[in-house]
């Protein structure tokens, strides 16, 4: 866990990236990317600025480009580790080699697979941020789907067979995001901020501090720490499903590194049946979707962390409604992660 004397980011530091100006953004990915015409549609986005491009003209049609992809305006806290963007790049790369479809980045004109631009808000202020342009993969987002045991296994063996491939990646990045339950002395002083401000009650307050003060508590006592690269935004939105041609689903995506850090791998397990129960149609007990996703994970590697499981889900849960409270305009989140 973090120095108890140190934090991570200053308690102003903007954490989610302005909304880009779509007319300046088309002069932008002419300039860069040789895109003439496309038409730009704004996808959701938690701290980043995403547009889906489609019908796309480039500027040479002979080097058999694709006419739809994905524009990524990276949010500021990523970026201020500078060598957290070509990590992503790095373990992008690794992932697909390894058999995970992770999105192939479309290099600029220049070759390069991201690049700082300066760009226009709808504010009319400027922001450098750094863009990137990828690949559209196959498939429908996981929560479009109901999780019935088979699927939740496949996501558990995903998950798995992530931390398995990690575990050999070399990766040079000191990125802790926000939200982590490791950013517990910034998490702390901003429920200190909200409770102030009246934006959190004091129940709230006790009930999220004692979550993370468990999850710390029960790590240290823990024999086994399993300390590795998580996914750290491993959910509902950022797994592709696809129906092939036998009729079978199957896994076509893994999106979303940009929360990747070096943390107990328990997080990413609590968090990814935390987001399973929160998006669960077929309204299972929790219970049943965590033996589901862990027995598919076991097909990968081992995991003997059960007794970590809740502490760390609850951990990620109130650093996730304390970051939530960032983000106002986003209720209907919020008001899923208080059911809970």
């Amino acid at each position: 866990m973090e120095n108890p004397k140190e934090f991570l980011y200053e308690i102003d530091e903007p954490t989610q990236c302005a909304l880009a100006d779509v007319g300046h953004l088309k002069n932008v990915v002419k300039e860069v990317y040789g895109i003439v015409e496309a038409e730009f549609a704004q996808l959701t986005g938690y701290e980043d600025c995403n547009f889906k491009l489609m019908n796309i003209q480039w500027e040479n049609a002979q080097n058999n480009l694709p006419n739809l992809a994905i524009l990524k305006i990276t949010n500021p806290i990523e970026w201020k580790r500078k060598g957290h963007m070509d990590a992503q790049i790095g373990l992008n790369a690794a992932l697909r080699n390894s058999g995970i479809p992770a999105p192939k980045e479309i290099p600029t004109k220049n070759g390069k697979l991201w690049i700082p631009e300066n760009l226009k808000t709808v504010s009319n202020d400027y922001v450098t941020l750094p863009i990137r342009l990828f690949q559209i993969l196959p498939g429908t987002m996981l929560e479009n789907f109901p999780f019935e045991p088979f699927l939740v296994e496949k996501v558990g063996e995903l998950l798995g067979k992530f931390h398995r491939i990690t575990s050999n990646f070399d990766v040079q990045t000191t990125h802790v995001p926000f939200i982590s339950p490791l950013n517990k002395n910034c998490i702390l002083r901003e429920m200190n901020l909200l409770l102030e401000k009246n934006f959190l009650s004091q129940d709230r307050f006790d009930m999220a501090k004692r979550a993370l003060e468990v999850f710390e508590e029960e790590l240290n006592l823990s024999k086994d720490k399993d300390f590795g690269i998580i996914h750290s935004d491993f959910n509902e939105t950022n797994i592709l499903i696809h129906l092939n041609e036998t009729g079978d689903l199957e896994i076509t995506g893994l999106l979303d590194f940009g929360d990747f850090h070096r943390a107990p791998r328990c997080l990413d397990v609590g968090a990814a049946i935390l987001y399973l129960h929160l998006s669960d149609k077929l309204n299972q007990d929790i219970e049943i979707l965590k033996s589901n996703l862990i027995n598919g994970y076991r097909r990968e590697r081992d995991f003997d962390q059960e007794d970590l499981i809740l502490p760390a889900m609850k951990a990620r849960l109130a650093c996730s409604l304390i970051y939530g409270l960032r983000f106002l305009e986003k209720l209907s989140y919020l008001q899923l992660t208080e059911l809970v």
